[in-house]
């Protein structure tokens, strides 16, 4: 009987083993890098978002495009560039979403008052929308409307 409870106890051990290994594996899969730098988008629903938002007690920053749109396209590269992505990442949790993919996207972009693309919505760690900005952003526009959205969130925590 000893040997039988211990062998369990191995299998239990692996099994959980296998659960944590997989586990991480999943999350590692989901936070998506763009590379070199660049921002770190979450690939994540909205409620996962809001979620770390709170964890990290970080305000949430949400690019809104669409596949079809190419100056949403051409915002990936300002998305790559080290600059914008280390102040995004220091200072939000941040998710992409694109309004042709899924209704709930759509839905959800409705909503938030999205009605052209590419959009950059920023809320706080509470997932209120603090400050909303559209159309194509170069990378000092981008900086600056971060800094006027970092001032906004702050503003409105006082």
């Amino acid at each position: 009987m000893k040997n039988f409870n211990t062998n369990i106890m191995k299998r239990l051990t692996l099994i959980f083993s296998l659960i944590a290994i997989i586990a991480v594996g999943v999350f590692s899969m989901s936070y998506k890098s763009s590379g070199r730098g660049g921002v770190h988008f979450m690939d994540w629903k909205w409620g996962d978002v809001s979620q770390q938002a709170k964890i990290r007690n970080k305000p949430i920053f949400v690019f809104v495009g669409a596949s079809y749109c190419n100056i949403s396209a051409r915002m990936n590269f300002i998305f790559h560039q080290k600059e914008v992505g280390s102040v995004l990442n220091d200072n939000f949790v941040c998710n992409k979403m694109y309004t042709d993919d899924g209704i709930m996207n759509n839905f959800r972009a409705s909503n938030w008052g999205v009605t052209n693309v590419p959009s950059f919505l920023f809320f706080n760690s509470e997932g209120k929308l603090i400050y909303k900005t559209q159309g194509f952003k170069d990378k000092e526009n981008m900086l600056a409307e971060i800094e006027t959205a970092l001032i906004k969130i702050k503003e409105t925590s006082k």
